[in-house]
């Protein structure tokens, strides 16, 4: 999807249709990936980890955190399954 590829190399927050990339205020290296106002994607670039939030279950949605996971994977980036393990 190319909407995931120009918003992962997006450098400042950035809006491009149904989808958005807001970079951390506090955290450093790390960025929400947002689809239809709703957090799907945390990246911790430091780290090269990420986590998807698939639990909206509309097709859309799983769609797009689709594309989120598997652009990271390609990155090199490790999804972290469960927050509260790691």
């Amino acid at each position: 999807m190319k909407t995931v590829q120009t918003l992962a190399k997006a450098n400042n927050d950035m809006k491009l249709g149904n989808h958005q990339v807001k970079h951390s205020k506090q955290e450093e290296g790390g960025r929400f990936f947002i689809y239809y106002s709703t957090a799907i994607c945390t990246v911790d670039d430091e780290n090269k980890t990420f986590w998807i939030d698939a639990s909206y279950g509309s097709q859309s949605t799983t769609r797009a955190c689709v594309a989120y996971r598997k652009h990271f994977e390609s990155e090199g980036y490790r999804e972290i399954i469960n927050l509260s393990k790691a």
